[in-house]
């Protein structure tokens, strides 16, 4: 499995029909435009569909506004094709609520309906994932339990590219 990391713990990789990104520090417009390209590159292998998993650390501050103007157009783009956009939302209190007013927004924007799943845990974004992306795949997925190691270990990655001068700078 082949991660791509931005240097500052932001982590992405692609496992099947779904594009899996671990965002552990501020999503710039970079990071967008990569996810964008990622889910460019998923759609025209899955033309059934693909899925978006999303997992926000407990560190990861809300983007900035043109940064989230980028998230909306790239789920506008995409909003067609997804069959899943699972997000898991790390930790609790305010920066958890405003992360997920925020998300909510983000798919409200988009003008289209989007097929967003919010979760608290991986383990419940990943069954969730699971439960909407195992037939569409012509390979099948042994169960999810495959997608969960495929996260954590874009998790560890992503962990281990964020440098704590981005993180302190992000607090």
């Amino acid at each position: 499995m082949d991660v791509e990391g931005s240097g500052d713990g932001s982590g992405m990789t692609l496992w099947n029909n779904c594009l899996v990104w671990v965002c552990c520090s501020r999503p710039e417009v970079s990071d967008m435009a990569r996810a964008n390209r990622f889910l460019r590159t998923l759609r025209g292998r899955h033309p059934q569909g693909i899925g978006f998993f999303l997992v926000i650390t407990d560190r990861s501050p809300i983007p900035v506004s043109e940064a989230r103007q980028k998230g909306v157009d790239m789920l506008r783009e995409h909003a067609d094709a997804f069959q899943t956009m699972t997000t898991v939302i790390e930790g609790r209190g305010f920066r958890a609520a405003a992360t997920r007013a925020s998300i909510s927004g983000i798919g409200l924007a988009t003008g289209r309906r989007l097929r967003l799943h919010i979760h608290a845990t991986v383990d419940d974004g990943v069954r969730s994932a699971y439960d909407h992306l195992r037939d569409l795949d012509d390979r099948p997925w042994s169960d999810f339990e495959t997608l969960g190691a495929v996260v954590a270990q874009t998790q560890v990655e992503a962990a281990q590219a964020a440098s704590p001068v981005q993180m302190a700078r992000d607090a």
